[in-house]
């Protein structure tokens, strides 16, 4: 049944996007893996991901609060350089769409399955 459910919820995100995509009028870019829009978001997207591993490793009582810190973290600075040196695609709107549907899942999760 769990399943279905991630299925189903996988399919209504699938849409989500195309709805955000198709509304915004957002030029996505037809590559499999992200590209930043410059070597700062690059290098600035690297030292969010090593701060954040080695927070995680050398302190793990905050194991809780890690993951959404992480992602928005991460979300927020990518969709912060999107905006600021590439509002024309309007990419950074997915960015945040994209932390707010992580977010979401996460806490929704995080109420179903630790009561």
């Amino acid at each position: 049944m769990l399943l279905f459910y991630l299925a189903v919820y996988i399919i209504i995100l699938i849409i989500a996007e195309q709805m955000v995509i198709d509304r915004f009028n957002i030029k996505k870019r037809n590559k499999w893996f992200y590209s930043p829009v410059n070597r700062v978001h690059l290098w600035g997207e690297i030292a969010i991901i090593i701060a954040m591993v080695a927070i995680f490793y050398f302190n793990r009582s905050i194991r809780l609060y890690f993951v959404p810190v992480f992602l928005t973290m991460l979300f927020g600075f990518r969709a912060f350089m999107e905006w600021k040196y590439d509002k024309a695609s309007k990419t950074y709107i997915l960015s945040l769409f994209t932390l707010i549907v992580v977010l979401m899942t996460f806490f929704m999760l995080k109420l179903s399955l630790f009561k």
